[in-house]
């Protein structure tokens, strides 16, 4: 696990990942964060940071159990224990070079992909 990419369109937001104390079983780290993240949004719309955190808290706590449900955080377990207050994210507003330089790329890489593979 490296960490997490997110952009609402506006902004890029990337942050790595809380350390954990010791992994017991990867099952359910997946969807522990996919959860986490949604749920927040749900709870905070307009808060990115808060939902990065919660996802990768809750992931983090769950590959420290075995099972995928055994460390799933509470909303208190989350809000009070001050492991998942410090987590570095980094934000930077989305300028229209960026977006259309990482755009043109990616359907530059397509066209290649597809030249290259199709029938002749």
């Amino acid at each position: 696990p490296k960490g997490v990419w997110v952009s609402d369109g506006q902004n890029i937001y990337k942050a790595g990942i809380f350390k954990e104390r010791q992994v017991a079983d990867r099952t359910g780290a997946g969807d522990a964060f996919g959860s986490g993240f949604v749920s927040s949004l749900i709870s905070h719309p307009n808060d990115i940071e808060r939902a990065i955190k919660l996802a990768s808290a809750n992931a983090t706590s769950v590959v420290e159990s075995i099972g995928a449900k055994t460390g799933i955080l509470t909303k208190d377990n989350f809000e009070n224990d001050t492991r998942w207050k410090d987590l570095r994210i980094e934000n930077r507003i989305i300028r229209m070079t960026d977006y259309c330089a990482v755009k043109c790329e990616f359907f530059f890489k397509l066209k290649l992909l597809f030249l290259d593979h199709r029938i002749t």
